[in-house]
């Protein structure tokens, strides 16, 4: 292999030729910091996993995780870079990857002593959030990160090539933390459960520590006969604390960025582990991109006013993302039917009810949708904003011998940007102000930062472009950019919450008719008229009227709740438009009714645009459905309970497994029945069999339910009903208790037990636990045939 031989310049400007060699130390010690960074990211994704029997899977759960892995990543960094000037050498890397197993293995430890999880039941959900999330995710994720400025340290022959070093020694991160979030979430979490994904990821880093070299500083790589300490000018040099500041910013608005592109683009491509996925995969790629290319720019200009420009370009990018919204908002019907005649591709199928062969497309149109999407939007400015930390480090490197304490401390303080930035952009911001005013907020403050960066007073041009940027941007967050740059037009109401973009539509002239949709799925169907209310006109909602059928099911079993109990207890997980909830205070007054709904903005756009009066007897719990069932629910309280839990398409995993189940068991009376929606395609669909499989665990009698008997005729995605029983269910007593109690012919359907046994017996027996529940993965077919 070719040595790496950088251009440099001496104190006098002459050129002059540094030694780099790449041999198998220098490759052993980025494989080090590649594998390091790819643990991170499976912990990241697994701890979420193994904590939300604990403390749910909302929002509030997924950036404490995320929060408390840059946590650990921002003190690591800020303490590595003292042990790495101190003591980096080969032993010391292999040390850290034997602590960074040990403290992988003991995060199975912890789960294992909380056991039920009864022993921090009683902490307030907010602080048992924190607490939990800094036991399992911190410990690990500061080890590992410990890895990073010691590499550097290792790595770098002098003070001159920090820029490519520290670019080169990220990108390896990056990279790492890509292929960890694509193999973790793609294959492994289907293939395996999450307590062997950990014992396996531990034993690699073991593995992995038998081959570290026996190396030590300047060993690596050769030191430069001509080390003069000071390689930036006087006026170019970057103070500590202003680099520091920078990065922090910087990182800031970056996460920012990415928190707010599933939002953005979840209208146009729903939420699913592909949409994830294709938006975390382009983010990173950026910034491994622009982490190469920043060190190669630092090296090269070591100047302020390229760090500037760089900043600049950072903001300005960022409000093109505005400028592009705008422009595929008026031409996305056009460009998703150039994606389909594209990317999309048709395959012979052959129908066995009409014994042809259709042509029938094979989905791959949606993956190459959000890849195009993401990529268009937010390519370029993570390639920017990957560009800051090397330049930044550069900039603030003046001595060899403190390089991994100033490099350590700028990638702790670019953590915590990201910390702050993770949190403030899920808990708050996104809720408060929207993604497009959050877009415009960041464009304006990295080209405000460029001008005392570099100092650009002193370049008139330079100063008037950034300036006239900075100004745009600010009178884009004064008018409201959401008022005109939303893909749809018309909509009654758009609210945007943490969870949801929630538009409320008018489907008619009259608006006798509306539909409540969440991101990209209708969610609920509603008809009502306007009527007069104590001098105030208000639309009004029918509440006989359920517009799925899989509701019509729900409704008939809340008839025979209510006949074999005077009092029936209701729950529903799931609130949505609340039709089915209306229905049973309207048409079932003596029953209680209790909803739990995680988004409070979608309960309030109920009770705003949808009909629902704030003089109800429905009870609205706006949790975690997991922890209402855990931690509110009374013992053997409920009659009937159903589950209309759906995000997009998919169900989401940790309220489907067989602890959830038995949760919800215990939460029934003894003669209650639970009801589980689920959409998938009968046949070929892999959920809703591995669904019935993980009720039978739970439920002595299990059966499948829909509207219409879908599993004689074709396949196709439609909603299905599990019905889990004390009792098996009988059509025809069904049919009975509905024709006595003054009601037409009942719309429930269950597949023959005959059909349901040989369902159940082709495709692997999934059961769906805590440790392994691939659902997303088990959607997938599914989602590709959007």
């Amino acid at each position: 292999m070719k040595p790496f031989v950088p251009s440099q310049r001496s104190s006098d400007g002459s050129p002059s030729q540094q030694e780099f060699s790449i041999n198998v130390s220098t490759i052993l010690v980025g494989l080090i910091v590649f594998f390091a960074n790819a643990a991170l990211l499976v912990l990241q994704l697994v701890g979420g996993r193994l904590l939300a029997p604990y403390i749910g899977s909302s929002l509030e759960t997924w950036t404490a995780v995320i929060g408390m892995v840059l946590a650990g990543i921002s003190v690591g960094n800020w303490l590595g870079g003292r042990l790495a000037d101190r003591a980096a050498s080969g032993t010391t890397l292999r040390l850290l990857l034997w602590l960074g197993a040990a403290a992988l293995l003991s995060t199975l430890g912890i789960v294992r002593a909380l056991g039920d999880g009864e022993l921090v039941r009683a902490i307030a959900l907010f602080p048992r959030i924190a607490l939990l999330t800094f036991l399992v995710c911190f410990p690990s994720a500061f080890v590992l990160s410990l890895t990073t400025p010691v590499a550097i340290k290792l790595l770098l022959p002098d003070v001159r090539n920090t820029g490519r070093i520290v670019g080169m020694v990220y990108a390896l991160g990056t990279l790492g933390s890509l292929i960890g979030n694509f193999v973790t979430g793609f294959a492994l979490m289907a293939i395996f459960g999450i307590t062997a994904i950990i014992l396996g990821t531990a034993a690699s880093l073991f593995v992995l520590s038998l081959f570290v070299p026996k190396v030590a500083a300047n060993t690596v790589a050769t030191k430069v006969r001509d080390n003069r300490p000071l390689v930036v000018s006087r006026g170019d040099a970057l103070p500590l604390n202003l680099a520091c500041m920078i990065v922090f910013v910087a990182s800031f608005c970056s996460m920012g960025l990415e928190l707010c592109a599933s939002r953005l683009l979840a209208p146009s491509v729903g939420v699913s582990i592909y949409s994830w996925t294709g938006i975390i995969g382009v983010v990173l790629a950026g910034v491994v991109i622009g982490n190469s290319l920043g060190g190669w720019v630092a090296d090269r200009w070591t100047h302020r006013r390229t760090l500037s420009l760089s900043l600049f370009s950072c903001g300005l990018l960022t409000l093109m993302i505005l400028v592009l919204f705008a422009l595929v908002g008026q031409h996305h019907q056009s460009i998703d039917g150039w994606i389909g005649r594209t990317f999309g591709t048709v395959q012979a199928s052959f129908d066995a009810t009409t014994n042809t062969t259709q042509l029938v497309d094979s989905g791959y149109t949606l993956q190459a949708k959000i890849v195009i999407y993401a990529a268009a939007f937010f390519l370029l400015p993570m390639i920017a904003f990957g560009t800051i930390s090397p330049q930044v480090t550069r900039l603030a490197v003046t001595d060899w011998d403190h390089a991994g304490q100033v490099a350590g401390r700028v990638y702790a303080w670019s953590c915590a940007g990201a910390i702050a930035g993770t949190f403030a952009t899920g808990w708050f911001l996104i809720g408060e102000f929207g993604v497009l005013r959050l877009f415009a907020s960041a464009g304006a403050v990295m080209s405000i930062m460029a001008i005392p960066v570099g100092r650009l007073w002193t370049k008139p041009l330079e100063f008037v472009g950034t300036t006239c940027v900075a100004v745009v941007a600010m009178v884009v967050l004064a008018v409201g950019a959401e008022r005109f740059l939303r893909f749809s037009k018309g909509s009654l109401y758009e609210k945007e919450t943490n969870y949801y973009l929630i538009r409320v539509q008018a489907l008619d002239a009259d608006d006798t008719h509306r539909h409540m949709v969440l991101d990209q799925l209708v969610h609920s169907s509603a008809k009502g008229m306007w009527q007069e209310e104590n001098g105030n006109r208000a639309w009004k909602a029918d509440v006989s009227y359920l517009g799925y059928g899989h509701e019509q099911i729900q409704a008939e079993f809340a008839r025979v709740a209510a006949d074999h109990h005077p009092r029936p207890n209701v729950l529903v997980i799931g609130g949505g438009g609340y039709t089915l909830p209306r229905w049973v205070e309207r048409f079932i007054p003596q029953a209680t009714m209790d909803v739990v709904e995680i988004d409070p903005g979608v309960t309030e756009a109920v009770y705003n645009v949808f009909g629902m009066t704030r003089q109800t007897r429905i009870k609205s719990f706006n949790v975690d459905g997991r922890q209402f069932i855990q931690e509110t629910a009374t013992p053997g309280h409920y009659h009937l309970v159903i589950q209309d839990a759906v995000n997009d398409l998919s169900v989401p995993w940790h309220i489907m497994t067989k602890e959830y189940n038995d949760a919800v068991k215990r939460t029934m009376a003894i003669d209650g029945v639970y009801l589980l929606t689920i959409i998938d395609e009968f046949g070929s669909g892999r959920l809703l069999p591995a669904a019935v499989r993980t009720m039978k665990e739970t439920f002595p009698h299990v059966c499948l339910l829909s509207d219409e008997a879908r599993w004689e005729g074709k396949s196709k995605s439609a909603p299905y009903v599990i019905a889990g029983t004390p009792t098996p269910v009988d059509p025809a007593t069904l049919q009975a208790t509905l024709k006595r109690l003054g009601h037409g012919d009942m719309r429930t359907k269950k597949m023959p037990d005959a059909i349901l046994k040989q369902y159940l017996a082709t495709g692997k027996p999934t059961v769906l636990t805590d440790d392994f529940a691939p659902v997303d993965n088990l959607m997938a077919a599914t989602f590709r045939r959007r």
